[in-house]
């Protein structure tokens, strides 16, 4: 869905949120299908060696070391409101173990990268022609994408759904069904508006490629039709836009509202509770509203997956 949720928007400037969904890079839609060869092998075989699957492993102790945030954040505030120091030492022991994790997985993966620039360089050979130096050239590009950006991003969607449901469940049992009740209407307006969205945006493309020969045959009559077609074009998908972001704001004001009624009216509540439990809803927004963009980056995983 093309809207900017509220949510994500939030949770973007909460202390120690790192690495929001990133646009796709350029490289894969541009990308050209190669017949698999013994070259092509050795090079995908390079991004299951031993070293990645650890990569692997510090991506998720990574995210699981950042989902302990709230948690320690609210647990600060209470033993600070009680004239004691455990709740922050408790949070700054989480985010210097965040801090390791993170330094020691970003080292591995310049390592990782720098390994597969060695295997496919060297595979080069002077009497490759210019398609097939592109080619390969394509394919760097896009392993150093899927490495740097695509498997972090779908370790860090996953692990914020189902690590943000599973805190809701421990803070209180009720949280994590209201939240998913949320699941069902998101899915149903992101089919609709989706399609349309892509529909309407397909036609804005097809105009802007037929400008150029339009305006080379000098036609004033159709140039004046052409743009306001266009513009009408325009217009609706951005009504469109504006009316999904609308109905997905009511639907996470409902949860946010729903959440603390039912969560704060408790006597036994804590102020650090609270804040936790408000941060775990809030990830869990901005994690569905990134479920498109974790489909899609787990096909492309699979793209180079033997």
């Amino acid at each position: 869905m093309a809207a900017t949720s509220l949510s994500s928007r939030v949770t973007s400037r909460l202390p120690f949120q790192t690495l929001a969904p990133e646009e796709a890079s350029p490289y894969f839609e541009s990308s050209t299908p190669v017949a698999p060869t013994a070259e092509v092998s050795a090079a995908t075989t390079s991004l299951n060696r031993p070293r990645l699957r650890g990569v692997s492993v510090l991506l998720v102790a990574e995210n699981i070391a950042r989902l302990m945030q709230p948690l320690a954040m609210g647990l600060a505030i209470n033993s600070l409101m009680i004239r004691s120091f455990s709740g922050l030492i408790v949070l700054l022991g989480q985010q210097l173990a965040y801090l390791l994790i993170s330094s020691i997985r970003q080292r591995m993966v310049s390592q990782e990268l720098e390994g597969i620039m060695n295997i496919e360089v060297h595979q080069m050979t002077p009497d490759m022609d210019e398609t097939c130096l592109r080619d390969r050239t394509t394919r760097i590009h896009n392993q150093l994408h899927l490495i740097e950006q695509a498997l972090p991003e779908s370790i860090h969607i996953a692990v914020s759904l189902c690590g943000a449901l599973l805190m809701l469940a421990l803070y209180d049992w009720l949280l994590a069904p209201v939240c998913l009740v949320l699941v069902l209407p998101v899915i149903l307006l992101s089919m609709a508006g989706g399609r349309q969205s892509q529909l309407l945006g397909r036609q804005i493309m097809q105009a802007e490629e037929r400008e150029s020969e339009l305006l080379s045959g000098g036609d004033l009559r159709a140039i004046r039709q052409h743009f306001q077609r266009y513009a009408q074009t325009r217009r609706q998908l951005a009504n469109l836009d504006a009316s999904s972001f609308c109905l997905m704001q009511l639907f996470v004001l409902g949860l946010l509202a729903t959440t603390l009624v039912h969560y704060c009216l408790q006597s036994s509540v804590q102020a650090g509770d609270i804040v936790a439990v408000v941060m775990y809803v809030l990830w869990f927004l901005t994690a569905l509203n990134s479920l498109p963009v974790l489909v899609r980056l787990l096909n492309r995983l699979r793209t180079i997956t033997p």
